[in-house]
């Protein structure tokens, strides 16, 4: 197996926001989501996701990271792959991937959002966010 890049940071928050000088701003980090459906229907999520990775000893070449969500129920879904260039890569660069997420799901629960590098086997991390429907008639919050 290959070395893997290093995992400087694996956030879900409300808004990623890039700043003139291209540093990140985080908005309301996110563990915990209560979200008031509309009827009977799924719920929405919606978020923005940062991973952080740090070349380390990787292989230089064209690399994919491979991203999915794993539904409380164990079903994998929303599978995207993103090319990362680590061609003429030193050992401290880095790579920001900023996701925005709009997913319908009905399922309550936890909800993991994974990484990959390359393959599925290859595992970097994986973040967990607690989706719950709230009450009917209680307030909606979000929890952070």
């Amino acid at each position: 197996m290959n070395p893997l890049p290093y995992v400087r940071a694996a956030l879900l928050c409300e808004r990623v926001l890039t700043e003139k000088d291209d540093s990140l701003s985080l908005i309301r980090l996110l563990e915990k989501l209560q979200i008031d459906p509309v009827g009977d229907g799924p719920l929405r999520v919606r978020l923005s996701l940062l991973l952080m990775l740090i070349a380390g000893e990787v292989s230089p070449g064209v690399h994919t990271l491979l991203m999915q969500i794993e539904m409380p129920s164990g079903k994998m879904v929303g599978e995207q792959g993103r090319t990362i260039d680590f061609r003429n890569a030193t050992r401290e660069q880095s790579v920001n991937f900023v996701v925005d997420i709009d997913l319908l799901t009905e399922e309550s629960g936890v909800h993991w959002f994974w990484f990959a590098f390359n393959d599925k086997s290859q595992v970097l991390t994986r973040t967990p966010l607690m989706v719950t429907r709230a009450k009917r008639g209680a307030p909606a919050e979000k929890k952070a």
